[in-house]
């Protein structure tokens, strides 16, 4: 039998009163469930019916393994992750979207199981997913204790919706237990309103597993992507710099990967590779820039006026990377592509020790 890898459940929603924020009048769960029908039998051009691109670009860094999708409609990412070596369940209260997904795995000879369920009401389990598909959906209710117990030590829930379908910076704590790997609110266009941009939110969340280090309240998932020797001398000098100095003010995401083939980067998972082995400072002092990258990447806004607000001050400084003026350098794998934003957003940064990164 294959080994299962961490378990993703997706769940994209479907059931949306109104698109961009705009309100509409109260749907019985009947007028809901024939709107979502007539929706799936038209596929109108203003919804995305490909694979989330959030989706796209996270679960090619995931090792395949248990999937459920919550709100799967027609199974355009259920069976994205079935072609792609997961095992999925796709789960939707719409017999017209279970039928059509159905029809499309067999079409393309994929095993994937759809089930005809209210998601409120379907047996998640525990311990069962290594990824969990929860996007463009309502309001949660307990579903948020639910999930993260169906997730594996090490599964990943991957939410997507318009930013005004949750109040700001709450789904940390609906999804209680989750280390935050990424979480944004940027514009973009939603998948189920193509015709207008507005605020999304984007969040990918991983239930912790060993090993992990604690300094104070906080901890640090350390996990090895080649599993080589180099790479856990790399996470046991890690371990042992978090226990040595708490750094626990500098940490905005709290699972780290180590990959002895990877330059270090940011998004979706801070990646540190082996090459500073003999170095605690250079280690050290990587950790806490890619730990940057997730401080400003969550506050866009911010980080741009702080950087207008800076060109204005020194209009004459240099700027640029180290070509000279020109646009700023991208940081692979950041959301924003923002490079390191200015000391002016953090508190007392002209006292603390500066390290070349």
């Amino acid at each position: 039998m294959r080994r299962a890898g961490p378990l993703l459940i997706v769940g994209l929603a479907l059931g949306l009163p109104a698109f961009a924020g705009q309100s509409a009048p109260p749907r019985s769960p009947e007028e809901e469930l024939a709107r979502w029908d007539r929706m799936f039998t038209t596929e109108p051009a203003h919804i995305r019916w490909e694979p989330s691109r959030f989706l796209i670009e996270v679960a090619p860094t995931l090792e395949p393994g248990d999937a459920i999708d919550v709100g799967m409609g027609s199974g355009r990412n259920a069976l994205y992750l079935a072609q792609s070596g997961w095992r999925v369940t796709g789960v939707d209260t719409s017999a017209v979207g279970v039928e059509h997904a159905r029809a499309r795995a067999t079409a393309n000879k994929l095993s994937f199981a759809a089930v005809l369920s209210d998601m409120f009401k379907f047996d998640y389990g525990s311990n069962r997913y290594d990824l969990v598909l929860f996007m463009y959906m309502g309001p949660v209710g307990d579903l948020g204790e639910r999930l993260v117990r169906a997730l594996k030590p090490g599964g990943y829930l991957l939410i997507e919706h318009f930013a005004g379908g949750f109040e700001a910076g709450s789904l940390p704590t609906l999804f209680k237990g989750l280390n935050v790997l990424r979480y944004s609110e940027v514009e973009d266009f939603p998948d189920y309103d193509l015709r207008n941009k507005g605020r999304v939110v984007r969040f990918l969340g991983q239930k912790p597993s060993d090993p992990s280090v604690a300094v104070g309240q906080s901890t640090i998932s350390i996990a090895l992507k080649q599993n080589t020797i180099g790479e856990a001398e790399t996470r046991d000098q890690l371990q042992r710099l978090l226990k040595t100095y708490d750094m626990s003010p500098w940490f905005y995401t709290k699972s780290v990967v180590i990959d002895e083939r990877a330059i270090p980067f940011s998004h979706p998972v801070l990646t540190l590779h082996t090459r500073h082995a003999k170095d605690d400072e250079l280690l050290l002092s990587t950790f806490v820039h890619e730990q940057l990258h997730w401080f400003f990447s969550g506050r866009p806004e911010q980080t741009e006026q702080a950087i207008a607000d800076l060109r204005k001050a020194f209009p004459d400084a240099p700027a640029g990377g180290t070509g000279g003026p020109g646009p700023r350098p991208r940081h692979r794998g950041d959301p924003q592509d923002t490079a390191v934003a200015p000391c002016a957003l953090t508190s007392g940064c002209s006292r603390r020790r500066a390290v070349a990164f």
